[in-house]
């Protein structure tokens, strides 16, 4: 049986090799063989543009490597986009911000770059300081474009830009309009002479070429200028000028102008007051009575010790302009605070009054007053200069704190309001926007434009409601009763907590127009996702009670904020000593989970 089997296979065999031709087995050979060359020339082919695309991207990478560790200021975009004309091509490219940039550009797709615009805030330039302050925002992006070095970049990003309504930046990349001059400042000043500098328009003039000159007149500060003097810089001079032959106590104007061909700048203009002359009697210390005259005696500065330099900051009555003070034969920076040419006479006693209830303050989280200047009808509140600016835009542009630096805040701003509340002074506006920071990054509550003093009956009730009030950091009794008092503050505080813990956003996200409404209603602000619960929980909600006696006092929540920071620094020298002593034992007993050079 098994020989027949056998042969029944064989001659199937026979039958196979009959029927099948001779050429064709052959040929699946070849063809499988093709098939497979094919394929290896096409993972050849991709692997080859996969290495390229991340050569363009990586560049230097590969031979310089930076981590945040390393180089802390490019943690955050708005940082980095400040900071990127002075880094060399290889921290650019290893900045984060700048690589995504490089790949949504790389794309060349004109609505991918913007979506990145926005998300990363880059074109938040200030509206109400206009194109003066916009050329930054576009000289960081020609920094970027310069590093890419793509010939389609600019035209890409200029398309983005038209699509985003910023015509003013793309009429500055495409070099229809010029920036201004930088840093026009008093170098020197007399009874009859003073000296200016300036910094040139562009950083970086060998990416995006000089202007051909700067044309800075001169002129009588009046309601109609008189130009009496004209000069013209080249960008390869000194940018220095000096003006004498002038009169005493006298005001000008000195204004640069970036010139190229036929295209200029909108102009920068600085007001310099000359020393000596005669004070100018004013009206509005008329107006303050004998007390009041007395106190603001010892804080007077005479206009001409002062002179104004570019805004820091817009309101809808006034601005606060970077300045110079002159005193004891030495220049300082300070900040200025002064109100528009159209402000009314009760508008400047009302800022007159401000620096007035600011005399007083003596507390190391709250602005101090360095003096008053009064000049005619016009007033001004000199105050320190603070380097870091507001809150809230210091914020923005940090996104996230680590909890040690937050907690910081939240005490330094309750330790300031602890002791207005002493003082028997209302903020009324307090609000991340209203809180400062020094060069140290210290603390100091300031605006108190609507603060008042309640040491008599404990609040204060606003007479008519045309006043322009915070509605977003209102508590609901100052809606419903117009009434003021430190619960008030309490609940403003609970708000700017939120918005430290929330990197600066605006509060009542997605609620645009009944906020008040929504307040009345019992709701409230959920917890961001950087803060602790048992800080939401136990500080932030209890500000926003409805009720004002179940609202803590300042003190008790300083109280709170301490045992919190504690326990936050307790608990983190727990987690570093363990895992020091895990390492120590890993180490000891060669753990390969232990991953050498560990920096904690």
């Amino acid at each position: 049986m098994l020989f027949t089997a056998e042969l029944h296979q064989s001659n199937a065999t026979k039958r196979a090799f009959k029927t099948t031709p001779r050429w064709v087995i052959p040929s699946y050979t070849s063809v499988a063989f093709a098939v497979y060359l094919s394929c290896i020339t096409i993972l050849w082919i991709w692997k080859a543009k996969v290495r390229k695309k991340d050569h363009n991207n990586d560049q230097d990478v590969n031979i310089f490597v930076v981590t945040e560790d390393y180089l802390p200021e490019y943690r955050s975009p708005s940082r980095a986009a400040l900071l990127i004309s002075g880094a060399t091509s290889e921290e650019k490219m290893a900045d984060p911000v700048v690589r995504e940039f490089w790949d949504r550009l790389m794309t060349m797709d004109a609505d991918r770059v913007l979506v990145f615009l926005q998300e990363k805030q880059i074109l938040q330039a200030d509206d109400a300081a206009g194109i003066r302050q916009a050329f930054s925002v576009v000289e960081t992006l020609l920094e970027t474009v310069s590093v890419l070095e793509k010939e389609n970049s600019a035209r890409v990003l200029s398309e983005a830009l038209r699509h985003s309504e910023q015509q003013d930046l793309a009429d500055l990349l495409e070099g229809k309009v010029l920036p201004d001059a930088k840093c026009l400042t008093v170098t020197n000043i007399t009874d009859s002479t003073f000296s200016i500098e300036f910094q040139p328009a562009y950083t970086n003039v060998q990416h995006f070429g000089d202007v051909d000159s700067y044309v800075v007149t001169l002129a009588v500060a009046a309601d109609e200028p008189q130009i009496i003097d004209t000069r013209d810089l080249l960008p390869s001079e000194p940018l220095h000028a000096d003006f004498t032959d002038l009169n005493q106590g006298t005001s000008y104007n000195v204004t640069v102008v970036s010139k190229r061909g036929e295209v200029t700048s909108a102009g920068t203009t600085l007001t310099v007051t000359t020393i000596g002359g005669y004070e100018v009697p004013s009206p509005l210390l008329a107006s303050l009575n004998p007390d009041e005259r007395s106190q603001i005696h010892d804080v007077l500065i005479s206009k001409d010790r002062i002179t104004l330099q570019e805004s820091l900051g817009k309101g809808y009555f006034g601005e606060v302009r970077r300045a110079t003070c002159l005193r004891d034969n030495k220049l300082e920076f300070c900040a200025a605070k002064t109100l528009y040419d159209t402000s009314s006479h009760t508008e400047m006693e009302s800022l007159l009054r401000e620096g007035l209830r600011m005399i007083k303050f003596n507390h190391e989280n709250v602005l101090r007053l360095t003096g008053i200047c009064v000049h005619g009808n016009e007033a001004m509140i000199v105050l320190p200069y603070m380097k870091n600016g507001d809150l809230r835009k210091y914020l923005t542009n940090k996104q996230t704190l680590p909890l040690p630096e937050n907690l910081r805040l939240c005490q330094e701003i309750a330790h300031g309001m602890a002791y207005l509340t002493d003082q028997g002074i209302v903020h009324r506006d307090l609000a991340a926007r209203n809180c400062m920071l020094d060069d140290q990054s210290h603390l100091k509550v300031a605006d108190f434009g609507l603060c008042r003093d309640v040491s008599e009956k404990g609040y204060y009730r606003i007479q008519h409601r045309d006043v322009a009030l915070p509605a977003k950091w209102m508590a609901p009794e100052s809606y419903e009763e117009q009434i003021f008092d430190t619960k008030t503050d309490v609940w403003s505080y609970g708000v700017v907590l939120w918005e430290i813990f929330s990197g600066g956003k605006t509060p009542y996200p997605g609620v645009h127009r009944f906020v008040i409404e929504y307040i009345l209603d019992g709701n409230r602000m959920e917890r961001p996702n950087m803060c602790p619960i048992t800080l939401y929980n136990e500080v932030m909600k209890q500000c926003w009670q409805k009720e004002p006696v179940k609202r803590p006092s300042f003190k008790e929540i300083l109280v709170k904020l301490k045992q919190m920071s504690a326990s936050s620094k307790q608990r983190s020298e727990t987690e570093t000593t363990t895992v020091r002593v895990y390492q120590k034992w890993a180490k000891s007993n060669h753990d390969p989970l232990l991953k050498p050079n560990v920096t904690l």
